[in-house]
């Protein structure tokens, strides 16, 4: 087709053309309401909660500057060791592009964006040398961060092992440092390192790590809207080694859905008691002891925390325990209100209006994931030796 078939051709178009379709304008993205810009802002963040940064994923590494971070013990990077430094406020290189558009953007996106985007660190209350280079790298993380966003991050997602001094330190800074903040995630995963997490349900790491971490929420638990807790178990089967099976047991099928709930159960038990303890007292360790000692008024619970026959009961399909059978008693301590979901594995706990001493919602999830891998479990140990110095009785040994 030469030039003037060209020209005609378009003559043509133009003549068929209605009038609706004659130099109709462009519509701008700030031509729409502002309500649905502001939705599309809010799903510009790549948040699946506390796991959105798992590393086993295979993703983009997080936008943030690797230097800023520092070393760990071993004098080794977060970026050299998995893929990624730890510690992310966004999860790709281009997750605040949009601010980069124009300046009319830049200043209704920014709060929004920012709200949207989680904090996001895993493992490095592991890695970062506890008391002696924790707080170094808690300065770095919040000292990092870009200038306007300390005003609007609302969530802080941490997943991995969690330590209680580590953990008191960082929800100090938070709470100093970052005036919105509102939630809290936690991911307790099992697979961060397999090798070295399969004494995952240890009742002795629980002891050291969950409980004494837990405990120290009490000190935001009164600043944040809600405190979420996941609990991410082995998809299907699990190892155990009890008092009763010392070489150890699989697991699986119906025993395994027991085990699981009746330990996410228990924990909410354990976690409500102790963060009521500690706000009452304004100390941690103070919580923990208002737990033991009002589980020790109770023998019955008294036999299941330090889990003698909780696997024989698994199997047996005789774990009578129903975390709604405490709600009552519970209420009548702490002024907080249990709703337990069953078929979802999730507990929902809110106070009272009326209760004297009121907290944050907290929300606790058991969401079994990837693949078998062998989980050795020992129930029960010094759990039970910690409840037997403060109370004997003769089916408990002080040696345990």
């Amino acid at each position: 087709m030469d030039g003037s078939e060209r020209r005609l051709t378009a003559s043509m178009a133009r003549g068929l053309e209605g009038p609706d379709q004659k130099q109709r304008p462009g519509i701008s993205f700030l031509d729409l309401p502002r309500e649905l810009r502001e939705m599309i802002y809010r799903c510009i963040p790549d948040n699946s909660g506390a796991f959105t940064y798992d590393t086993r994923i295979k993703r983009p590494k997080p936008h943030w500057p690797v230097q800023s971070v520092g070393s760990c013990q071993e004098h080794v990077t977060f970026d050299r060791r998995f893929g990624n430094p730890g510690v992310a406020f966004g999860t790709g290189e281009h997750c605040f592009a949009i601010l980069s558009t124009c300046r009319a953007l830049y200043s209704e996106a920014l709060p929004v964006v920012y709200a949207a985007t989680p904090l996001g660190l895993w493992r490095p209350m592991y890695d970062y040398g506890g008391l002696s280079k924790y707080p170094n790298f808690v300065a770095k993380v919040f000292d990092s961060l870009p200038e306007p966003a300390t005003q609007y991050i609302r969530t802080i997602q941490l997943q991995g092992e969690l330590w209680h001094n580590n953990m008191a330190q960082l929800l100090s800074r938070a709470i100093t440092d970052l005036p919105s903040l509102k939630i809290l995630d936690i991911g307790l995963d099992p697979y961060y390192e397999t090798s070295q997490r399969k004494h995952w349900f240890d009742d002795r790491r629980i002891l050291r790590q969950s409980w004494p971490t837990i405990a120290t929420l009490y000190s935001v638990a009164q600043h944040l809207d809600t405190i979420n807790i996941t609990v991410s178990p082995p998809a299907d089967r699990v190892h155990v080694i009890s008092f009763n099976h010392p070489d150890g047991i699989w697991l699986s099928g119906t025993a395994y859905d027991e085990f699981v709930w009746l330990q996410l159960q228990l924990s909410v038990l354990m976690d409500e008691l102790t963060i009521y303890g500690a706000l009452i007292s304004g100390n941690a360790k103070t919580g923990m002891e208002f737990f033991m000692d009002r589980v020790m008024e109770r023998q019955d619970l008294f036999e299941l925390v330090q889990g003698r026959k909780v696997v024989d009961r698994c199997i047996a399909g005789t774990a009578r325990f129903k975390l709604e059978e405490q709600k009552n008693w519970l209420r009548e301590i702490t002024g907080r209100i249990f709703e337990i979901d069953e078929k979802q594995r999730k507990v929902t706990v809110v106070s009272d209006r009326d209760a004297k001493m009121r907290w944050c919602k907290m929300t606790y999830t058991s969401s079994p994931r990837g693949s078998a891998i062998p989980q050795c479990v020992h129930i029960g140990d010094e759990m039970a030796a910690a409840l037997a110095q403060r109370l004997v009785l003769p089916h408990v040994s002080q040696s345990t």
